[in-house]
């Protein structure tokens, strides 16, 4: 990609500039020989489905066929399960506000010599996992800085791009 600006994001202000970005790094990688996969290609979209989010101009949020897959989970019979489940929720901890807070009774009886029982405070814990982060709003983004705009001047409207 010699020649093309670096930059640490390719959104632009506007469309116009944003093609113009496009247009240049589509013609290196096809003079770099590199091939595009079509079905994996997201251009000019509002919002875009990533890892397990979906990222928008409003910001980011848990996609809602991953969280699905939380929300349908039974209630663990083993500590293996229960780990799997700790470590599935972790994933969208900043979603969920003291999440370590929340998942400490769930910890707990991963510990060694725990007997595995069910309490009022860890049956708690798994819903309020499974489903808390389902009513989250979204988090913010960081503002794409116009290229001529100093630190010191009034922001000027762009796209987003999530932190």
């Amino acid at each position: 990609m010699r020649g093309i600006p670096r930059r640490r994001h390719h959104l632009q202000p506007d469309m116009g500039n944003h093609l113009q970005c496009l247009k240049q790094a589509f013609t290196r990688s096809q003079q770099a020989g590199l091939k595009f996969r079509l079905s994996k290609c997201v251009l000019a979209e509002w919002s875009v489905s990533f890892l397990g989010h979906v990222i928008s101009k409003e910001g980011i949020v848990p996609d809602p066929d991953k969280l699905r897959a939380i929300t349908d989970l039974p209630l663990p019979r083993d500590v293996h399960k229960v780990c799997a489940f700790i470590g599935l929720t972790s994933y969208y901890r900043r979603f969920v506000k003291g999440f370590s807070n929340i998942a400490k009774p769930l910890h707990d009886i991963t510990r060694k010599g725990e007997p595995f029982t069910w309490t009022e405070d860890r049956i708690q814990a798994f819903h309020t996992l499974k489903t808390h982060p389902l009513g989250v709003g979204p988090l913010p983004c960081l503002p794409v800085r116009h290229p001529h705009q100093h630190n010191y001047g009034p922001p000027v409207p762009s796209v987003a791009v999530p932190i």
